[in-house]
Formats: structure tokens, C-alpha cells, sequence
């Protein structure tokens, strides 16, 4: 556990102050790509890292997408470290030389952690799908506009495969559809782009505190709350509104 903490704290450091500063920073590659193999506290920022070198010195770093796709999963996305990581994303995927197939697994993933995620990060998580849908129109009319699968049974998609055996390009994002009952109305109202015209604009990858945001509303207009479930009173949301 030390070991991994002070490996952490190593890349953290290395990426955030001396990755610019440093003659040949594509020679740490390697060992970014490890850190983001291994999946824990210094995933994140060995993707930040990663991505400088790919984006901005025009380094190659082979599998990077496959091994940043593998990254996405409830311990990280669900973590404290979400917000961090779904912004590293949504920049990942705003090339315009991305794969199709590649934009649709990644699409995909997103939308299933979307289904069991904690409201703050569905939020994100939509609005990383959003800017998908808006910078990569193909995609959109590929997965958006694609009635079935309606449902998960139905779903060839598998999120355990590789990118290109996922069968992404298969599917369609009815995981969306499934929560524009949301007892939150900002994300029944957030998905519902999926339904209209293609998204006409970016947004920013912001953490936003549902907690703080309902228990506003509650007193003042009683907004944030989805009237079909007459969720109307604070008394009623106790057990919604958790620490």
C-alpha cells in the first residue's frame, strides 16, 4: 500500500510540474503506461500525462484508447477522481481521427456506467456523451437515432470484450432513453438530447453538487425534483438526499 502511494504521488508530481519542463519527456512513456495499466491511484494522472504527449508533442503511444477504455469502470468513474478522469476523456475523444468504432465502444461504456452511477457523475458522464454526439456527428446518427436495441436483453454490446469486439457499433443508446424518468429532473432533462437534433455545442466536464442543488430548490421553488414521483416537500427526500 505504501509502494502504490508513493508511486502515485511520483506521477501525480512528475505530470502536473515537471513533464513540461523536462528534455524528452516521450522517454517516461513507458512508465505512464504502466501506471495506466495498472488501473489504480495512478491511472489518472499517467493519462494526463499520456495525453500531453500524444496531443501535444505528437506522440504515438500504442493501445493508449484500449488501455484508457479498460480504465472505465465503477472503481474509478464512481471514485474522486471522476471528475479528473471524465475530463481527460472528453478531451481524448474530441480528435477528429478517431475511429467510429472507437467512439461507439467508448460511447457505449460511458452510457453503462451511466445506469448504476451516483447522480453527481451521471451528470458528467452525460455530458461527456453529449459532447460525443456533437463533435463526432457519424456517431450520432449511428447510435442515437438507432431504435433497437431497446433494451439490455437485447443488446449485443459487450463491455467486457475489446474495442473492436465489442460490437458497439451494433447497439444503440437506449441507456439514455431508460432514465429520462429520473427522479433528479436535470438528468431526465439532460438525456433527453438523444430524442432531438444533434447537440449544437460543447460543455464542460463540471462536478456539480446534487445534494446542495436539491435541498436550494426544495426551498425556494421545489424544481429539482421529478413531478411524476411527487417528490414535492424536503421531508420526502431524506432518504434521496444522502451524506
Amino acid at each position: 500500500m505504501e509502494y502504490t502511494s508513493t508511486f502515485h504521488k511520483f506521477v501525480a508530481n512528475f505530470v502536473d510540474n515537471e513533464i513540461r519542463n523536462v528534455d524528452n519527456p516521450e522517454l517516461f512513456a513507458d512508465l505512464l503506461l504502466k501506471a495506466l495499466k495498472s488501473g489504480g491511484l495512478a491511472a489518472v494522472p499517467a493519462f494526463k500525462g499520456l495525453l500531453y504527449l500524444v496531443l501535444e508533442k505528437n506522440f504515438a503511444v500504442d493501445n493508449l484508447y484500449e488501455e484508457v477504455y479498460k480504465l472505465l469502470k465503477p472503481t474509478t468513474v464512481y471514485s474522486n477522481q471522476s471528475q479528473k478522469l471524465l475530463e481527460l476523456v472528453d478531451s481524448a475523444l474530441s480528435s477528429p481521427y478517431i475511429p467510429q468504432y472507437t467512439l461507439a465502444a467508448f460511447a457505449k461504456k460511458l452510457a453503462r456506467l451511466l445506469l448504476l452511477a451516483p447522480a453527481q457523475q451521471q451528470l458528467m458522464l452525460l455530458n461527456v456523451l453529449r459532447n460525443i454526439c456533437y463533435t463526432h456527428p457519424a456517431v450520432f446518427e449511428m447510435l442515437a437515432n438507432r431504435k433497437e436495441p431497446a433494451t439490455l436483453p437485447s443488446d449485443p454490446y459487450d463491455p467486457e470484450a475489446s474495442i473492436v469486439d465489442s460490437k458497439a457499433v451494433e447497439s444503440s443508446l437506449w441507456e439514455l432513453k431508460s432514465i429520462h424518468q429520473h427522479w433528479y429532473i436535470r438528468i431526465a432533462d439532460r438525456s433527453k438530447f438523444i430524442h432531438g437534433n444533434r447537440p449544437e455545442q460543447r460543455v464542460k466536464i463540471v462536478a456539480e453538487n446534487v445534494a446542495e442543488s436539491i435541498l436550494t430548490k426544495l426551498k425556494t421553488d421545489n424544481c429539482s425534483l421529478n413531478p411524476k414521483f411527487g417528490l414535492k416537500t424536503l421531508e420526502a427526500t431524506k432518504d434521496l438526499v444522502c451524506d
